[in-house]
């Protein structure tokens, strides 16, 4: 945490992600003894919508909405191409230890904007 101090709060991005399943159907039921549950379960497929974006202070940046999945390949693009155009320079950004988060090449994607991208494991 020594090293997450050095950093000033004005100066942190925080960048998360998050899915939501619209599928809300249960696939089992109670009914009282004797009764018969008269339900049917869809045969098409749920939806997922995601969301990703940054938070640094009380301002969000590059909050997008998407029904994909997040890959590492969607990640790097939404990571260089939005996040790094949007946030102040000199920022670090911390990103949490999922699997899709290239660490070195956001790390590298940073450098050349004037941020740095850090792994949130490095300050526990």
């Amino acid at each position: 945490m020594k090293r997450l101090h050095k950093i000033p709060i004005g100066k942190r991005v925080y960048v998360d992600e998050s899915g939501i399943n619209t599928y809300l159907q249960r696939g089992y039921g109670r009914a009282l003894r004797g009764q018969k549950i008269e339900e049917g379960k869809p045969g098409s497929r749920f939806n997922r919508i995601n969301v990703i974006g940054a938070l640094c202070g009380n301002e969000y940046f590059s909050v997008e909405c998407y029904k994909h999945s997040t890959d590492s390949i969607y990640f790097l693009d939404w990571f260089e191409n939005s996040l790094l155009n949007e946030i102040p320079e000199g920022c670090t950004v911390i990103l949490d230890n999922a699997k899709y988060h290239p660490k070195g090449a956001a790390s590298q994607g940073g450098k050349r904007k004037g941020a740095a991208a850090v792994s949130s494991a490095l300050f526990a």
